[in-house]
C-alpha cells in the first residue's frame, strides 16, 4: 500500500513559519492515521489547509490521479479495520457461535397475577370505603348550638363593677 504522506510533500514556504508547521504536520498525521479530525480542537488549529495555505499565498497541492487512489485506498483499509472491530464487538455481544444477536431473557422473579377472587374482594372493600365517604354527606347536619345571649342582671352586675374599679382608680389619682 502507498503511503499519503510520500506522495504529499509539505510546501517549500512553510518552514520559516512555526504555526504552518505544526498545523502541515497535524494534517499528516491526521492522513496517516486515517483520522477524520478531532472534535476538540484548539483554535488555532481549526483552518483547514487550504485556508492556511491562501494565508501565505503558498499555491496548494493538486489532487492527481496518485493522491486520489491513494486517498481510496487508505480509506477502504481504514474501512476494513472497522469492519473487523465491528464483528469482535458483535462476538463479544452473543455468545452464539453464528455470530447473531438473540435478545436475552429476562431475569428475576415472574410477574405477580392476583386471581380473580382477589380482585373481587379489593373491588369490593373500595365500594364499602366509598359508600361510607358518601354516606354522612346525605344524612342532615345536627342544629348549630344558639348563640349565648347575657341577661340583664348579668350586664348589671358587669357595669356595676366597672364603676367600682374607675372610682377606686380615680380615688387613688387624688
Amino acid at each position: 500500500m502507498m503511503e499519503v504522506r510520500s506522495i504529499v510533500p509539505a510546501p517549500s514556504g512553510l518552514q520559516g513559519h512555526c504555526k504552518m508547521r505544526m498545523r502541515w504536520a497535524r494534517f499528516r498525521a491526521l492522513v496517516d492515521a486515517g483520522d477524520s479530525g478531532s472534535r476538540t480542537r484548539r483554535s488555532d488549529e481549526s483552518k483547514s489547509m487550504s485556508e492556511c495555505f491562501q494565508t501565505f499565498n503558498i499555491a496548494m497541492p493538486t489532487l492527481t490521479n496518485e493522491i486520489i487512489s491513494a486517498a481510496i485506498l487508505g480509506f477502504e483499509e481504514q474501512r476494513r479495520r472497522l469492519d473487523v472491530q465491528i464483528a469482535e464487538l458483535r462476538a463479544m455481544l452473543s455468545p452464539s457461535a453464528d455470530g447473531s444477536t438473540s435478545s436475552p431473557k429476562p431475569t428475576g422473579r415472574k410477574k405477580r397475577r392476583m386471581s380473580a377472587a382477589g380482585r373481587k374482594a379489593i373491588a369490593e372493600g373500595q365500594r364499602k370505603r366509598w359508600a361510607a365517604a358518601k354516606a354522612p354527606a346525605a344524612a342532615p347536619k345536627a342544629a348549630k348550638k344558639p348563640k349565648r345571649k347575657l341577661s340583664a342582671a348579668g350586664r348589671a352586675a358587669i357595669v356595676a363593677a366597672l364603676k367600682k374599679r374607675w372610682a377606686a382608680k380615680k380615688a387613688a389619682v387624688k
